[in-house]
C-alpha cells in the first residue's frame, strides 16, 4: 500500500503533455473563375446525361418460359420473330465497344450469324432473360474474334 501512495505522488511520464492545440479556423478555399465555369459547365453535362438516361428506354423484358415452350404450332413463327425482336433491341442497348465483333459479323457474314449464332439458342441458354442473352452472343463473336483472328472469324466453322 505504501508502494502504491509513493507511486502517485510520483509524476507520470505522461504529465509532460501539453494541452491540446485549438484548430485554426477554416479557410474558404479561392476558386477562381475559370474554375468555376469548369464546375458549371461540368455539373450540365451531368445533368444533360441524367436526363436522357431517364429518357431512354430500360429494357426489362423477361420473356416466361411456358409461353416460349409451349404455343401452338401456328403461333411459334410469330412467338420467335417476336423475341428476335426483342434481342434486337437488348444488342441495341449493349455499348458499341462490347458488340463491335457481333455488328462485324452481320455486316460480313451475315448468314454465319444466322445459322452459327441463332439468337434464340441463346435465349434458351439464358433462361429466357433477354439482356443476358444479348451480352452472351456480343460476347461470343468477340470471343470468336480474338481466338481466329480478323480474317479467319467470319467464316463457317466446319469439323
Amino acid at each position: 500500500a505504501q508502494q502504491r501512495a509513493a507511486a502517485a505522488e510520483q509524476p507520470s511520464p505522461f504529465s509532460h503533455h501539453q494541452p491540446p492545440l485549438t484548430p485554426a479556423a477554416p479557410q474558404a478555399p479561392v476558386i477562381s473563375s475559370i474554375q468555376q465555369q469548369q464546375r458549371q459547365q461540368h455539373a450540365a453535362l451531368l445533368l444533360a446525361a441524367q436526363q436522357q438516361q431517364q429518357q431512354a428506354p430500360v429494357l426489362t423484358t423477361r420473356i416466361s418460359a411456358a409461353s416460349a415452350t409451349t404455343p401452338g404450332l401456328e403461333e411459334l413463327p410469330q412467338l420467335r420473330a417476336r423475341v428476335r425482336g426483342y434481342m434486337d433491341e437488348a444488342i441495341r442497348s449493349i455499348p458499341l465497344a462490347d458488340k463491335e465483333a457481333y455488328l462485324q459479323a452481320l455486316e460480313l457474314a451475315p448468314q454465319v450469324v444466322q445459322m452459327e449464332s441463332d439468337s434464340l439458342q441463346f435465349v434458351r441458354r439464358c433462361d429466357y432473360d433477354l439482356w443476358s442473352a444479348a451480352q452472351r452472343l456480343c460476347a461470343y463473336w468477340k470471343e470468336r474474334k480474338s481466338l481466329f483472328g480478323e480474317d479467319r472469324a467470319f467464316l463457317p466453322l466446319t469439323l
